[in-house]
């Protein structure tokens, strides 16, 4: 988003009360946008009495105004087209979700306006370098006003965090925390245009995301366990299960550490562990499937800027010959609902507590896009409903952190995503996983994929809320 830089307003610094708009979508014409405009706008028609008053923004008002024609509830349509009304949209919101992306290019003015104004901002961000430049640039500022911004609290981390909280909850302070991701979906066009622009970052951001720290929560020893897989490895605990990084591992890692470390500096009553280390990956029955994962997802390397540079070119190039032969999708587009609904996560988590006492979670859920409807959508309410006082945690801050006491879990598990699709469940259990239920998880997940290459339905799509009034 291109925002208007000559024409500034001062920041309208009010109330969180006295503001007129409870929660406002900003890019609701995208697809997890508009995914996010389909969730919230069920959460609240379920309601008996009238909700909060919400709104939905973006540049182009006619497709705002048809996104708005299919809502049950009444958002308010506002145009944002420069720095000017994204400061005056802010001034009035409690809460702005924002989805547009790449965050790396148009992210910054949002986080900004929300900033100086004192509003609550939540996105669904998985770029490293730039949620690293946002901490050192609005932390300490957003602390001061009691704004929090929370980063990344879409799929790409938000089950991590959901999983890792909870065993701490349960436990207490952890020696290590173990994750074993399985996912099966598709790719939107903004996920891939957000793939492209990370590819084209600077040398300095690639060896910023490089750090498994660089997002906070070092501990002085540095924690081995804590380093990025660069090589397949059989599991230490489950020998008959080889390990390769999952799509999640990297931002999800680096979000968990986070948690940790600002939990630490405060006096919540919630401490992960002095030294406990943090694992993410997915497991394979054989070997060879596990090499091809660690090539697709490895960490990223500080290679030299050209061939950074040549990368990003062909990954550019790659995807723009795809889009045309209709095999990925364009910006605004993404998986449509009837293939939407055959995709879905398990997760399996399983923590030591400092005292040697062992847990495990199971989290179960739909689409990886619907998720990051939801949980952005369900945090919002919950910051409007839950913490209208000043809750003392304002920074850039993650989303174990800022929904921290409330019933953000809960209300996560409540509805299904728009009121009619897949259900988010999580499991707590006593003890360590089952290999057999590691097992299952992985030759589920090949049988879904097996299933959904064989599938003959339309793969892109706009969301429903985009699609034209009859």
């Amino acid at each position: 988003m291109d925002f208007d830089e000559l024409d500034e307003l001062d920041p309208v610094v009010l109330n969180p009360r006295d503001r007129d708009i409870a929660v406002a979508i900003l890019g609701a014409t995208g697809f997890t946008g508009s995914l996010m405009t389909e969730h919230l706008d069920a959460v609240l028609s379920l309601r008996k009495s009238s909700g909060p008053k919400w709104a939905i923004a973006g540049r182009n008002v006619a497709k705002l105004r048809n996104i708005a024609s299919h809502c049950s509830t009444d958002p308010e349509i506002i145009q944002v087209t420069s720095d000017a009304q994204l400061a005056q949209l802010a001034s009035r919101c409690e809460v702005v979700i924002s989805a547009i992306g790449p965050y790396a290019v148009c992210g910054e003015a949002v986080i900004k306006a929300c900033v100086d104004n004192s509003t609550h901002y939540i996105d669904v961000t998985g770029e490293i370098p730039w949620m690293h430049a946002m901490i050192a640039k609005y932390h300490a500022t957003a602390k001061e006003k009691g704004s929090m911004i929370v980063l990344s609290a879409g799929s790409v981390s938000a089950v991590d965090e959901i999983l890792c909280y909870s065993l701490v909850k349960k436990l207490g302070p952890l020696k290590s925390y173990r994750e074993y991701f399985s996912q099966f979906g598709g790719v939107s066009g903004g996920t891939l245009q957000s793939t492209i622009s990370t590819l084209s970052g600077s040398e300095e951001g690639r060896a910023i995301a490089k750090d498994p720290f660089c997002l906070g929560g070092k501990k002085a020893s540095g924690r081995a366990g804590d380093q990025d897989c660069i090589a397949v490895e059989a599991d230490a605990m489950y020998p008959s299960i080889f390990l390769s990084p999952a799509y999640n591992s990297s931002t999800g890692s680096r979000v968990v550490r986070r948690s940790s470390g600002l939990f630490e500096a405060t006096d919540l009553d919630m401490f992960y562990g002095s030294e406990f280390s943090i694992t993410i990956r997915e497991g394979h029955l054989q070997q060879p499937l596990a090499q091809q994962q660690l090539q697709q997802f490895a960490a990223p390397d500080a290679a030299s800027a050209a061939s950074a540079a040549a990368a990003a070119a062909a990954a550019a190039a790659f995807a723009a010959a795809a889009r045309e032969r209709g095999e990925a999708p364009w910006p605004g587009q993404g998986p449509p609902e009837e293939l939407r609904n055959s995709f879905g996560a398990e997760v399996l988590a399983m923590a030591e507590s400092e005292s040697g006492e062992w847990a495990h979670a199971r989290w179960t859920s739909g689409c990886a896009y619907e998720v990051s409807a939801m949980a952005p959508v369900t945090g919002a309410l919950v910051i409007v409903e839950e913490l209208k006082a000043d809750s003392g945690r304002g920074g850039v801050v993650t989303p174990a952190f800022a929904f921290h006491g409330t019933s953000w879990i809960e209300k996560l598990q409540s509805v299904p995503f728009a009121n009619r699709g897949a259900q988010v469940c999580l499991e707590l259990r006593e003890g360590k996983i089952a290999e057999e239920a590691l097992k299952q998880q992985i030759s589920e997940r090949n049988r879904k994929v097996m299933e959904g290459l064989s599938r003959k339905l339309k793969a892109w799509a706009p969301p429903a809320l985009c699609e034209s009034i009859v």
